[in-house]
């Protein structure tokens, strides 16, 4: 324990496993859909990939809307309510519509089953507003000490991995000799993805304790529950130029990696293991347990080195294992070495683990630093922009991908025997994109450092 931290300051691990939890729900709903919807929708179902992707990202757009509101929101009731009530409503919406997803009528055509998942989605990502974003304000203000944050979101991001290692095998569990069929089994798999949702986001509930806050507006502030007052607030934050070069490096690695996340999945299918579902799907199951199992070793890893190197080095340095995976990309996806594809998944994990860690930690540290500058609570505010950017990006990418799948000529009606050009422009775009967008990361990252010496 740093002899600095104050023990009013000090995050007891019990403090952090709750926390974590939170995490867990939180992200289960966020990209347990993304997990199952295109081996469901388009794969199982036959909707075209460019819908599929279309009904994933316009939910995100209602998020744009009711990110920052929420954050509002959780900023004018914690004196008198708690941010944990909100949590709880979420948790709760999140759950019963994520369920709803997988379990539409039979015999829709392929446009009744977009409608299906474009709905229950949007209500879906609703109940993640409510849920995500009073979660992560909660978390800027559990300690005042810089380096407890960071051991905080490192708990955060640990517990987030055990999630991602349980939706990551979300596919490879409908494929299981119980199930009928793909459908069948996402029907089953999607609803215990939603008792884990309510579980985990009712743990948190129960688990935390919020620090005492300001309970009075700065002097001048119209009082909370008026729009002006909300627009001021979101005013304040974004005018935070180290806040705005953080976000933009969010929203690159958001946007570049999670486009082609499809693209990765497919290659495995009609490329690495062609004619083997089965085992395609176990594959990519191990991807992604590659990717979370080393988010898991690395949560600890990052913040010990962010407290010898600072955040913004320790960012930049994992960012660059990021990009050095991505290379390894088109030397590790190649039929007959099959689990050479885990080890791109390991070094993503790497870039992703300290996004997640030292993002957040270094927006709860402009956050307090602009609460003594202003006098203005915004930790809601600064939590609403912080997780608007991610699903913006996420929106971006979902609706890119589906396009950028088809662009590269693939066409699910020839299953395993897609033409030689469309693999090729699949392993290009797999390669080409992320590429840029971590660099461009790396970059603006430096920037914000650059912004604070």
């Amino acid at each position: 324990m740093n002899e600095t931290t104050k023990s009013e300051d000090r995050v007891s691990p019990a403090q952090r496993a709750f926390y974590g939890a939170g995490n867990m729900a939180s992200l289960t709903t966020g990209y347990g859909i993304g997990s199952l919807a295109n081996y469901v929708f388009n794969l199982a179902l036959g909707v075209n990939p460019a819908l599929v992707g279309l009904a994933q990202a316009i939910p995100r757009l209602v998020d744009l809307l009711t990110d920052p509101i929420a954050g509002y929101v959780s900023d004018a009731l914690k004196p008198r309510y708690g941010r944990r009530r909100l949590i709880a409503l979420g948790t709760v919406l999140s759950a019963v519509f994520f369920a709803a997803v997988w379990w539409f009528p039979p015999g829709l055509s392929t446009g009744g089953y977009f409608w299906w998942l474009l709905i229950f989605s949007c209500l879906t990502y609703v109940g993640w507003s409510l849920l995500s974003v009073p979660w992560q304000a909660m978390g800027f203000e559990l300690t005042a000490s810089p380096h407890e944050r960071t051991k905080l979101m490192a708990a955060a991001t640990f517990f987030g991995g055990v999630a991602g290692i349980g939706y990551g095998w979300s596919y490879a569990a409908t494929q299981l000799p119980v199930f009928r069929d793909t459908v069948h089994g996402a029907r089953w798999v999607g609803g215990a993805m939603a008792a884990a949702i309510l579980v985990t986001g009712l743990l948190c509930v129960w688990g935390c304790r919020e620090r005492a806050g300001p309970t009075a507006p700065p002097a001048g502030a119209a009082p909370h529950g008026s729009m002006g007052d909300f627009f001021r607030a979101f005013g304040r934050v974004m005018r935070n130029r180290r806040f705005r070069l953080l976000m933009l490096a969010v929203v690159a690695m958001c946007v570049g990696v999670f486009s082609v996340g499809g693209v990765g999945p497919y290659l495995v299918i009609y490329y690495i293991k062609p004619g083997d579902a089965a085992g395609a799907a176990w594959l990519i199951g191990a991807g992604s347990t590659a990717w979370q199992g080393t988010s898991l070793v690395l949560a600890g890893v990052v913040s010990w080195v962010a407290a010898r190197l600072g955040k913004h080095r320790a960012l930049q340095l994992f960012l660059g294992v990021a990009l050095v995976g991505n290379l390894a990309k088109w030397f590790c996806y190649v039929p007959g070495q099959p689990w050479l594809y885990v080890i791109p998944s390991m070094c993503f994990a790497a870039g992703f683990t300290a996004l997640w860690t030292l993002v957040p930690s270094l927006t709860a540290d402009l956050s307090e630093a602009a609460q003594h500058e202003t006098g203005s609570g915004d930790g809601g505010v600064f939590a609403g922009a912080y997780v608007w950017m991610i699903k913006f990006g996420s929106t971006i990418a979902f609706a890119a991908g589906g396009v950028l799948l088809n662009a590269t000529g693939f066409d699910v009606a020839r299953g395993e025997h897609q033409t030689a050009s469309s693999i090729v422009g699949m392993r290009v775009v797999d390669f080409a994109v992320p590429a840029a967008a971590i660099t461009a990361a790396i970059w603006l990252v430096g920037r914000c450092a650059r912004r604070a010496q």
